[in-house]
């Protein structure tokens, strides 16, 4: 049976170890990129292959009836879940 792993601060090891799946949660691209980075270092670690692993990410989506709602939805549900981290539009 595949096992995934969800997390990344104390589990990406047993990502590299034990994982066919690997899921960080809601992360920003930054970090998302940083964290790809440790796995491979860990994966270096433990002689595993990081292609094989998996990546996958929760994403959110937030609708509004115009953009100005659109965009006082997304501060808030931002601002809610992340505070002063820079807010990532997928479009304009």
């Amino acid at each position: 049976m595949p096992i995934m792993i969800g997390g990344e601060r104390r589990t990406l090891r047993l990502v590299a170890e034990h994982a066919d799946e690997w899921n960080p949660g809601f992360v920003d691209p930054e970090a998302y990129l940083r964290k790809n980075v440790a796995l491979a270092d860990h994966c270096a670690a433990v002689h595993s292959d990081p292609p094989s692993i998996l990546r996958t990410l929760m994403v959110g989506h937030i609708v509004g009836r115009d953009r100005k709602e659109l965009l006082e939805r997304a501060a808030k549900v931002h601002e809610y879940l992340v505070g002063n981290q820079p807010l990532y539009l997928l479009r304009p």
